[in-house]
Order: C-alpha cells, then structure tokens, then sequence
C-alpha cells in the first residue's frame, strides 16, 4: 500500500497507472484529478474524482455504468473487478444461486438497458440476490442515480485497498471556537462510503485532523423562503408537564421561514470556471420547499425539515448534505365577542417568542439521505424579575464601575436549543414524546419565578436542568442569553415599593453554555 506522501510524489503517469481502475475502465478520471496534486487523505482523492464524474455529463457517466461488468459472469474484467467478485464469494457459487444470478441480471438489463451494479465487499451471494430483486421495482431514474452511488463506493472501496491512510491524531481545544475537519479513516462497509456526504465537522471541544491544510468551505442556497399551509394536520399527544399548560395547536395556519444550504464537490466548477451545469438554482430551491408543504403529511416544523432535506438529496443525487433551517411563524386567535370566545378562521400575528428548528441530510453508505444532525430552538424568550436576583461577588479591580446588588431587577433574552436522544422523535405527526418549544419556555418562566438567583449563568443551569428532568428523551439543552436589565432612574419613590427604569447602555452582557444529561448527577437545585 502508498502513503499519502508516496501517492503525492508519484509521477503523471505513475498516478494514472495506480488508480485508473478505480472507476471501471475509465482512466480519463485519474487523468482529470492527477494536476490538482497534493491530496490529503483517501477521503479527500475520492471526493475530488467524485467530483469529476459528477461534472462529467450524463453521457460520460451512462458510458461509467456500462462499462461494469455483469455480476457473476465469466467475460474478462478488470483485474479490480474480478477480485471483488471472488470476495463476495460470486465464483464459487452453487449452480443453482448462479443461474438466479443470471436470470436476475438478464431481468434487469432488459428492463434498464445497463448492468446491475452494486458495491459487492462485504456481501453475501444472498444479499446481491436480494438488493437486486428490491432494485428492480425502481424506476429508469432512480436506478441511473443509484448506480452512480454504488460505482462511486466501489471507488472508495478500491481506493482504501491501495492508500495505507495515517492515523488521525487527536487535539484538544481550549476554546469554543468551531473546528473544521475531515471524516477519519473507513473501516468497514458503513464507514467506507462517508466520503461522499462528507463535509467538514463542527466540534468545539475535541477534534480530528488528518491533515494541516484547512478544508475549503463551498455551499450555496436560499433564505427567506416564507410558506404558508392552511389547516394542516394538528398537532396533538403532548406530554403535559406541571410548568406549562401547553396541549398542542390545531395548525390552521402552519408557517414558516425556511432557508436551505448545500454542498457538494460537484459545485466547485461553477467557482472556479463559472460553468453552472450542476447548479440548482435557488429560486428552483425556493419553489422545491414550497411545493413539499403542501405533500407534507407531518405536523411539527422538524418532521417538515427532515422530509424535504431527504427529498432535495433524493431529486439531486450530486448534492452531499443539504442543511434546512425553520423559523415556525405563529398566529394567534383573536376574540370576536365579549365572552372569550375566540375565530377558528381568524388570527393575529404573534410577536412572542418562536419555535425553530434545523435538521441536516447527508448520504448513508448507499448514498441514500439520512439524518446526521438536528436541533430544536424557541428563540427570543424575554422574561424580566422585578426582585430576587443579586449579583456580587464579582471581582473588583481599576477597571470595576458597576455596584453590587442584591436585589436587582433581571431583564434577559434567551435562545434556547435542545436535541434528542433519537432525533426522529420530532419527526412525527403527533406529540408523544415530542418537546415543544411552548413547554420549553414555560420551564424557562418557572424556574425564573422559583429561583433567587446569583447570576444569570446560575438561572440557565437551573433551566437547563430541569427541561432534562422533564424530558429524558433529550441529550442536551443549550442556551445563548443576553442581560438586558434597566438601568436605575429614580431610586426612592416615597410611599411605594417601587422604582423607575430605563432601557440600559447599548453595550450588553451575554452567556453560551449547554447542560447535559451527566449534570443531573451533580448535586444543586433545579
């Protein structure tokens, strides 16, 4: 096996004899990727000849998929090829699994025109036979697209038999800063494929390098996608929780404010050499995520995020990941008599606190989209307490103006954000064991009403822990919160408890900070 340095100082045609077998009989890929020298790792080689194939055209990729040969067949084949199929055991199989085999592939190429084509490492003669049996009810389209998927693993697959990838080394991060990242070496079928959905990862503790040149950020998409449904499916089954009274919506105005970002080595071209052949554009974005609302057979802005992310990468397969964010618009009723009751048909914008949330697609092994990263929100959360919150102790030195205080009014903002423990637990049509943003916010005023606090960092503590205790299906809550409190007017007002304020100083105070569920086993009140 090479080295990446070995693989970097190969000659041109030294490259190109290595690896132009690595997409079947089609040396021309090497050829494209050989001038962009150095590479980085396996992952960084296979999504630049990746790149390739995608912005090859349909006609050089439909002469990729026929130049594969047949499973199980006896014709003269790559040398790559040959030794897949001897490890899956397709040489040796019985007379009877061969002649299925044959009639199955013989099925598929009339009905497709092109040879059935899967990544065979790793598989059993049984489990082609199955795939094969599944495929055939795909339509012209889907099976064009998913052999595609499988020639570029078959691809990864043979690139990690011939370069030796070095051992990612481990760093810590002092800061909270975002580290980015490639995905660490394959070892096995459902690493092998990460490649291909790989982009840079967020830490913000612990990271991964493989290498020291930094990964190059390339996405585009679209903002501001407003969508409205009218009577959609209601939103029932909420748990109830002591601090809220929260019981679900009947969603007869569903909106949203969606915006979409995606990658994708296939977009590099149109940077580069302004060839826009693989670009969708973002108003076809914006009517894709208009259009899906009204298919959409869910009730929570999370289900919607996840269906149409999955949607987006099953229509566009040289998409990678596709990360949709939502801010959910909600609307009041309104009164129309002096009883209380309020119009089914007739509602007021609501100018409190939103629910949101972001669900992120990527690529499984397969190249079909799977959920890699999701987070629920209610933004912009004000509460003010007018007594019961102190702040001393802080240290005092030249640079020191504010007072201590030990009864203050507390004027916050807050954004808070939660994840679950199996995130399609937000993804479904009814409230069991779904956490709303209502409840969450409710939880937020409650602790604030319960607690004398020492700073504002002790009350999101407080919070945080007590919507896991309510909620054992999350993993995290996080918070980002502003101080916002008054500044002192009139100190004394002769007769009265009370005092007169003013809007502070522009600049303002904030905080970052996440529980998790191992700070319930810490002792303090929540």
């Amino acid at each position: 096996m090479l080295t990446i340095e070995q693989v970097n100082q190969l000659s041109r045609r030294e490259f190109i004899d290595t690896f132009g077998g690595v997409y079947e009989n089609s040396p021309w890929v090497a050829e494209a990727v050989e001038p962009v020298r150095p590479i980085d790792s396996v992952e960084d080689l296979h999504q630049r000849m990746a790149g390739v194939v995608m912005t090859s055209g349909e006609e050089n990729r439909r002469a990729l998929i026929q130049a594969h040969p047949s499973l199980g067949e006896k014709k003269p084949m790559s040398g790559e090829s040959a030794s897949e199929q001897e490890s899956a055991g397709l040489t040796e199989m019985e007379e009877e699994q061969q002649e299925e085999l044959r009639i199955w592939n013989e099925r598929y190429q009339d009905k497709f025109g092109m040879p059935f084509i899967i990544a065979v490492r790793g598989k059993t003669a049984e489990d082609i036979l199955e795939a094969v049996r599944v495929r055939m009810e795909h339509t012209q389209e889907e099976e064009e697209r998913q052999a595609v998927r499988e020639i570029h693993r078959i691809a990864l697959l043979r690139l990690e038999a011939i370069i030796e990838e070095e051992r990612p080394e481990t760093i810590t991060e002092s800061n909270d800063e975002s580290v980015e990242t490639g995905s660490s070496p394959a070892a096995g079928e459902q690493e092998a494929s990460a490649a291909l959905a790989a982009e840079p990862a967020r830490l913000s503790q612990t990271a991964t390098r493989t290498s020291s040149k930094k990964r190059r950020t390339m996405s585009y998409g679209k903002g501001d996608v407003f969508a409205y449904r009218t009577f959609s499916i209601p939103f029932t089954d909420i748990t109830p929780i002591p601090e809220s009274p929260y019981e679900g919506t009947n969603n007869t105005i569903f909106g949203l404010n969606v915006s979409v970002n995606i990658t994708g080595e296939a977009f590099l071209p149109s940077f580069t050499e302004g060839d826009n052949s693989m670009v969708v554009a973002t108003d076809s974005m914006k009517n894709f995520i208009q259009r899906h609302l009204g298919s959409y057979e869910g009730a929570t802005v999370e289900g919607f995020l996840a269906y149409v992310g999955e949607a987006f990468l099953e229509k566009y397969d040289h998409v990678e990941t596709a990360e949709v964010y939502a801010d959910h618009l909600p609307f009041e009723k309104v009164n129309v008599d002096n009883t209380g009751y309020k119009s089914g048909v007739v509602f007021k914008k609501s100018h409190n606190e939103n629910p949101a949330a972001m669900v992120k697609v990527g690529r499984t092994s397969f190249g079909a989209p799977e959920i890699i990263e999701q987070e629920s929100y209610v933004k912009d959360v004000q509460l003010v307490k007018v007594v019961d919150n102190s702040f001393v102790g802080f240290i005092r030195d030249e640079y020191t103006t504010l007072p201590e205080d030990s009864n203050r009014p507390l004027f916050i903002y807050l954004n808070i954000g939660w994840t679950y423990e199996a995130p399609h637990i937000a993804f479904g049509q009814n409230g069991e064991g779904y956490v709303a943003a209502e409840q969450v916010k409710d939880i937020a005023a409650a602790v604030f009403h319960e607690t004398q606090t020492a700073s504002i960092q002790q009350l999101i503590y407080y919070i945080g822990r007590r919507v896991l205790e309510r909620f054992p299906q999350l993993q995290e809550v996080s918070f980002e919160s502003q101080n916002h409190t008054w500044d002192t007017v009139v100190e004394d007002i002769p007769g009265s408890d009370g005092k007169v304020y003013t809007e502070p100083r522009r600049p303002y105070g904030f905080q970052r900070f996440s529980v998790h569920r191992e700070d319930l086993d810490h002792e303090g009140e929540a």
